[in-house]
């Protein structure tokens, strides 16, 4: 095992007397200390060799020195992270952190969108806050911000940022977009043959041989791309049913294992890590981002307030935003980040990623949303 790093899955109980029973939580620690040096939740050695770093590895952003310099001064030595993302999207990235702090440690855990609202509620009610950076979707960061759960904090160099994927009060930024594609079994469909239109998928040649994730469920990027393509007038109200009594759901990871497994031909707006996770296992799986069959979802972050370690916790969002964290992005979770100039990640090319249906910006698209859950239900949620 590598002696810059190492990723600890362990489950904790957290016990609160002013909660009712006990909650398992599974947290993900991401360290870069010795493996000797270190136990779960607890700092690394206070020892020099706790700090030693490959200075060829270390590329940390000048411009985030003085955040730096603050976290040093405060004693904090790891930082909270909430996300909705499964632990294994993010551990790449916050182990490249880490080799530019080495001194902080990333905690992870995973709370779904549907959870984060009752979370933190319940942190703030007993005072048991454990919460740094919040990190969540569109339809989640608003409200958020309404409970008053958020705590204001504009990075360096953010003004870059197109200021419809910025909060105008600084309370959160969205800095990445999650991308999805037309993921295909190599074995079973040839690149030539793969639909190309959306009505093609409702071709009786691809009934019961793809897949998709349910909208209105817990992952909302089918959502994004129907929305987008019914705005955009390629796909109409009426094809709704059809597309849903021709295919099956399934979730981001589970989609893509079937097509690997040659259980389903397809996948259509498949989301990209997975996929790659499959090619890393020598899965005959590949992906096309095809555009009436790929979206691109912003993905923001924010500070919580009252945040335990609030100077380690506005280290990382500054970092997510900076040159190298748009480039950690890319290369160590395939994302794409929303700086200008952000780079993508492998398995898209720029051809690719300019002919994308664009969906709306965060504010809008969260309006859209809410004004189609009714059409989405009557057809989504409905057995076949």
């Amino acid at each position: 095992m590598s002696r810059r790093g190492f990723l600890l899955n362990a489950n904790r109980i957290v016990h609160n007397s002013r909660a009712a029973g006990a909650r398992l939580l599974k947290v993900v620690c991401v360290a870069l200390c010795a493996p000797w040096l270190f136990a779960l939740l607890g700092g690394c050695d206070g020892g020099s060799s706790a700090r030693r770093v490959d200075d060829a590895l270390s590329v940390r952003p000048k411009a985030l020195d003085a955040l730096y310099a603050k976290v040093r001064a405060s004693g904090e030595t790891r930082v909270v992270v909430y996300s909705s993302t499964v632990d294994t999207e993010f551990e790449p990235l916050w182990l490249e952190f880490q080799k530019d702090y080495p001194e902080l440690r990333v905690v992870y855990m995973m709370v779904a969108s549907s959870q984060i609202m009752s979370r933190v509620a319940a942190e703030r009610a007993t005072g048991n806050i454990m919460g740094d950076v919040l990190m969540q979707t569109v339809d989640t960061l608003p409200e958020l911000k309404r409970g008053g759960y958020l705590e204001p904090f504009v990075p360096p160099g953010i003004q870059a940022l197109t200021p419809r994927l910025r909060d105008g009060e600084g309370y959160y930024h969205y800095a990445l977009y999650k991308l999805y594609g037309l993921a295909y079994n190599t074995r079973l469909v040839k690149e030539g043959d793969l639909p190309q239109r959306f009505e093609e998928l409702l071709d009786p040649r691809w009934r019961d041989h793809f897949t998709f994730v349910q909208p209105l469920g817990p992952v909302g990027n089918t959502d994004v791309a129907l929305l987008t393509l019914l705005r955009d007038g390629i796909a109409k109200p009426e094809q709704l049913g059809p597309l849903r009594r021709a295919g099956s759901y399934s979730m981001p990871e589970a989609g893509i294992s079937y097509v690997a497994q040659g259980r389903q031909q397809l996948s259509a707006w498949a989301y990209l890590p997975p996929l790659v996770r499959q090619r890393e296992l020598g899965a005959p799986v590949a992906i096309k981002f095809v555009p009436d069959f790929s979206t691109r979802v912003p993905y923001g972050l924010a500070l919580a307030r009252s945040a335990p370690h609030p100077e380690a916790a506005r280290l990382l969002i500054a970092w997510l935003f900076s040159e190298r964290g748009q480039r950690a992005l890319a290369e160590r979770s395939y994302m794409q980040g929303s700086m200008p100039g952000a780079p993508l990640p492998a398995y898209i090319s720029g051809d690719e990623a300019s002919r994308l249906h664009e969906p709306s910006w965060p504010d809008e698209l969260l309006a859209q949303m809410k004004q189609s859950r009714a059409l989405l239900a009557e057809v989504f949620l409905k057995p076949k």
